[in-house]
């Protein structure tokens, strides 16, 4: 699983322009309370090349039948910077 979304940034001497990324999360470190997961940025333009990292806390559930990376995605999903993701 992944998430694909676009990404205005400030490029040097380029002005903005828009990058097309995808996001996947890296690893979740958990207990009983809480979560900690890291999420990577890679364009998505072929290179695959690391773009930016995001790390984000949640609160796991569970007795969910989500497992925990799912959960993370869709905790990634209710943050601003990626209200635009899609699921890819």
């Amino acid at each position: 699983m992944a998430l694909s979304m676009t990404v205005n940034r400030a490029v040097p001497l380029a002005g903005n322009i828009d990058i097309a990324t995808y996001v996947r999360v890296e690893s979740i470190l958990m207990s009983k309370s809480s979560a900690s997961a890291v999420a990577i940025w890679r364009q998505n333009d072929g290179s695959g090349l690391l773009f930016d990292r995001t790390e984000f806390g949640f609160a796991p559930d569970l007795n969910s039948a989500d497992n925990m990376i799912r959960q993370a995605y869709l905790h990634l999903k209710t943050l601003p910077e990626f209200a635009n993701a899609v699921d890819c």
